[in-house]
């Protein structure tokens, strides 16, 4: 997956959580690392890196 193809509500899947992710639209960058919010469906919060974006699916 890219930035382009990031949306908020975008349901992707993240394989080494074995669970799908939802966009919050929210990024942060702390300690020089860029960072996007997403949230699972118990709301548990997941920061994901550049480098891991392009490891997730869409679904």
């Amino acid at each position: 997956m890219t930035k382009n193809k990031l949306k908020k509500g975008a349901k992707v899947w993240c394989w080494w959580k074995s669970r799908s992710l939802y966009y919050t639209g929210r990024e942060i960058t702390r300690g020089g690392i860029h960072y996007y919010i997403f949230e699972d469906i118990t709301d548990a919060i997941t920061e994901i890196t550049d480098e891991q974006l392009k490891k997730l699916e869409i679904r």
